[in-house]
């Protein structure tokens, strides 16, 4: 191969290697497994060869974030692509935790948002996130318009209706608490 052409070629792939770099690095939010402690915490207590979480998981869901470059590379995190969290009543990655990282006193993960381009918003039915809400919870509830909204106060940001959701792109997102918290609205619904 000519010295042109695989400049070419090895150039392409840095730009490539270089913009994933640039979406890792910009990512802000890791959904965290149940009883996480608050981020910039969770990240230097979570210890990076430790894998108990991981292990103790019984649905496969918390896996460790594999991103050299992030101050988040080996910690824990749900992958919804995976499954949402099950939520299990025991909460054995907690249990399995030995380094504070996951303690028992904040179970909330998160809050669901419904984004604009979820079809109960454009006056289509849909409800496949709904009843993938675990049971006990069901903090997906249909406003006197039809269309899907969050329960603030029931939502634990498990991120099942994340991963039920079809839509390409999700049409439901978690996000922290934080981010949650600094929202304008002040209803306990999320806006439609």
């Amino acid at each position: 191969m000519d010295k042109s052409r695989r400049s070419f070629l090895f150039g392409g792939f840095r730009k490539v290697a270089e913009r994933s770099a640039e979406i890792i690095n910009h990512r802000t939010f890791f959904l965290r497994p149940p009883g996480a402690i608050a981020e910039d915490q969770f990240i230097k207590a979570c210890q990076k060869e430790c894998e108990d979480c991981v292990k103790a998981c019984p649905h496969h869901v918390i896996l460790k974030v594999h991103d050299p470059i992030s101050g988040a590379h080996r910690t824990a995190y749900i992958d919804l692509k995976v499954g949402g969290c099950e939520y299990c009543k025991d909460f054995p990655c907690i249990t399995a935790c030995t380094h504070d990282a996951l303690t028992p006193e904040n179970k909330i993960m998160g809050k669901a948002d419904l984004l604009a381009s979820c079809l109960t918003k454009q006056h289509q039915i849909c409800d496949i996130c709904r009843y993938a809400c675990p049971e006990g919870y069901q903090a997906l509830v249909r406003d006197m318009y039809g269309r899907l909204q969050v329960d603030l106060d029931i939502c634990v940001g498990c991120g099942k209706c994340v991963n039920a959701c079809f839509m390409v792109p999700k049409a439901v997102e978690v996000f922290s608490l934080a981010k949650m918290k600094n929202r304008k609205n002040s209803s306990r619904m999320l806006p439609t």
